[in-house]
């Protein structure tokens, strides 16, 4: 056999042998931190579900020349109602926002193109329109008025679902799990192991948190928590961590001041080795009403407010 063709397989022979021997190795699956193995190829593991931004130029007053943008870097659909998009103005005239119900109209238009839904793919795809809103006359020439503020608020329901491989050590309380993570607005962050009194019984601590900087603004309602661990669903309880300490929790709530949310779940030990390391899994579910809100402030030139050359 001619020697370069020779030394050509070898090295074919020994890349492929390096690379099955890293992929069946378990220490790059069970640590917080690495890419971990939940969801296939094509579903995306990071991101925050719905995103927007609205872009205001308003070098015309009273014509405001604005760009919408919206994408879905969760990994399940969006769908909007027209009732659940808000757009308004804090300021008001005779109990209606400031901009023109023509201008307003257009823009409720543009986004509900194709009827009174619309659902955005999780594709991370930027969605996009432009158009322009205009500030009603008599608000804008009324010169006690200086500026006004916009608000728009988009709810939208998600469901956020969590699958992973588990290192279970019951002799040294330890757990491993590949990383948990999940595209969407509110994600089990952490997944931990306590032990109890009973040596029947070990607990799991999973915490949710919010991946968004909103909480400020909105309430978000956890509900139709389902968790499994092994072969064994669980029962839990919800407590928030405050000044350190496990605070029982009548609700399950995401808020500004209680931004985690910890389930305590009672896990019996019969179904594992107590002086061996186990490999198994745990997954679950939770659904929510989440918010997001993009505003500011559109501030008047006193020098220049006018409509039209005079």
């Amino acid at each position: 056999m001619n020697y370069k063709l020779f030394s050509i397989l070898l090295l074919v022979v020994f890349i492929s042998g390096c690379s099955t021997d890293s992929s069946n190795s378990l220490s790059g699956w069970f640590t917080f931190g690495s890419q971990g193995k939940q969801g296939s190829i094509d579903t995306p593991t990071t991101g925050n579900g719905l995103e927007i931004s609205l872009d205001i130029d308003d070098t015309l007053l009273p014509k405001l020349r604005y760009t919408f943008e919206m994408r879905n870097t969760g990994d399940k659909p969006v769908e909007l109602l027209r009732e659940n998009v808000i757009f308004t103005t804090e300021e008001r005239l005779d109990g209606q926002s400031i901009f023109t119900e023509d201008s307003l109209t257009s823009f409720y238009e543009k986004l509900f193109s194709r009827g009174n839904t619309v659902q955005i793919p999780p594709s991370g795809e930027r969605i996009s329109f432009s158009g322009v809103l205009d500030v009603r006359e008599e608000y804008y020439r009324d010169y006690t008025n200086e500026d006004f503020i916009y608000t728009l608020k988009v709810v939208y329901d998600y469901e956020t679902t969590f699958d992973n491989n588990v290192e279970l050590d019951l002799e040294n309380y330890i757990i491993k799990t590949d990383r948990p993570s999940q595209a969407a607005p509110v994600k089990m962050r952490k997944i931990e192991i306590l032990p109890t009194n009973d040596d029947s019984i070990f607990q799991i601590l999973y915490t949710i948190e919010d991946s968004s900087s909103l909480l400020d603004e909105t309430v978000v309602q956890i509900e139709d928590i389902s968790i499994q661990f092994g072969s064994q669903r669980l029962s839990c309880r919800n407590f928030y961590v405050i000044d350190s300490e496990y605070v029982e929790a009548q609700e399950t709530l995401l808020s500004s001041s209680l931004d985690s949310l910890v389930l305590v779940c009672d896990v019996s030990s019969l179904d594992y080795d107590l002086d061996s390391i186990t490999n198994t899994k745990t997954s679950g579910s939770f659904s929510y009403i989440y918010s997001i809100k993009e505003d500011g402030v559109i501030r008047f030139d006193q020098d220049s407010r006018s409509l039209g050359i005079s």
